[in-house]
C-alpha cells in the first residue's frame, strides 16, 4: 500500500489499497494509526479503490464507515483542495463520512445497543481498570454496560468528554473509540479506551 500527501500544508493524504492484494492485522492498524495521527493534526486520510480481499478486510473492520473511499484519484485529490460535500462523490464500499467523531461514536453506541457485541473499557487516570460488557442502556449521554459473566452494570456519562476514533491493537477489534474527561480544577485527565470485539 502507497501513501502519497496532498501537497497543501495541511496533513492530508490519500493511502492506495488497490496496490495491495491483501491485508493483515499490522495493515489494518497502520491505516488506522495514519487516519488518528492525520486527524490528531486538522487533516484527513482518503483511500483510493481498495478491492478483494483489502476492500473485504476494510468493510469487517467497518473502516470504510469512517474513512472516506475514491474510485477516482482526481475527485480523492479534489476534495481536498475544494472541499466539496463528498456525499455527492463516488465512494466505493460506504457513504463518505463527513461526520464528526462525536457522532461516529454515538452512531457506534446505537449499534452496540441493537446487536450487543462485547466491547472492552479501558481506564486510565485517577480511575484504573478494565470492564467488558455489552451496552444494556443508553439515557442521554449516559452509557450503561453490563459484565456478560457477571451481569454486574458500569455506568459512564460521556456528557463532558472528547471522543476520538482510536487506533487498536487487539487483533480481534473493529472499531475503537477514546474518552477523555478533563478536569479543570486538578488539570488531571481520565481517559477510556471502547473497543468492539468482533466474534471469532
Amino acid at each position: 500500500m502507497s501513501v502519497r500527501l496532498s501537497g497543501k500544508r495541511q496533513a492530508q493524504a490519500v493511502a492506495e489499497p488497490r496496490k495491495s492484494k491483501e491485508v493483515d492485522s499490522s495493515g489494518v492498524s497502520a491505516i488506522v494509526e495514519l487516519y488518528v495521527s492525520l486527524e490528531g493534526q486538522g487533516g484527513q486520510l482518503k483511500l483510493l479503490s481498495p478491492r478483494g480481499l483489502v476492500l473485504e478486510v476494510l468493510t469487517l473492520f467497518r473502516l470504510l464507515e469512517v474513512i472516506p473511499s475514491f474510485d477516482d484519484e482526481a475527485q480523492a485529490f479534489a476534495s481536498f483542495r475544494t472541499g466539496i460535500d463528498e456525499e455527492r462523490l463516488e465512494v466505493v464500499g460506504a457513504e463518505a463520512n463527513t461526520t464528526s467523531n462525536s457522532d461516529r461514536f454515538w452512531n457506534a453506541v446505537d449499534h452496540w445497543e441493537k446487536d450487543q457485541p462485547e466491547i472492552f473499557l479501558e481506564f486510565s487516570g485517577p480511575i484504573e481498570g478494565i470492564f467488558k460488557g455489552t451496552v444494556a442502556q443508553i439515557k442521554g449521554k449516559t452509557v450503561t454496560f453490563r459484565d456478560v459473566e457477571t451481569e454486574e452494570e458500569l455506568s459512564v456519562n460521556f456528557d463532558e468528554a472528547e471522543v476520538r476514533f482510536h487506533s487498536f491493537s487487539r487483533f480481534d477489534a473493529i472499531c475503537s473509540f477514546c474518552a477523555l474527561w478533563m478536569d479543570e480544577s486538578t488539570l488531571q485527565t481520565a481517559k477510556c479506551v471502547l473497543t468492539e470485539s468482533r466474534v471469532l
